[in-house]
């Protein structure tokens, strides 16, 4: 970000860090690597990682719910 300094860059929203980090997921064509997407969502890599084990959770969840569906 112009004007500021990596320190005193502005992060992004936590409600805002969990969809960032699915749409970069799925929008690559690649593999990404945690530093990447830390970098991505200038975030820290704890944080990035908590947002993708809730993911994961978020997805089991929902597989769970549509084989019961039948």
């Amino acid at each position: 970000c112009r004007g500021f300094s990596k320190k005193d860059r502005p992060r992004m929203p936590p409600s805002n860090l969990r969809p960032a980090i699915e749409a970069l997921l799925f929008a690559s064509d690649q593999p990404l690597t945690l530093p990447l997407l830390a970098e991505a969502v200038e975030s820290e890599p704890e944080a990035v990682t908590a947002e993708l084990l809730g993911l994961a959770d978020d997805y089991r969840a929902q597989e769970a719910t549509r084989g019961h569906r039948e």
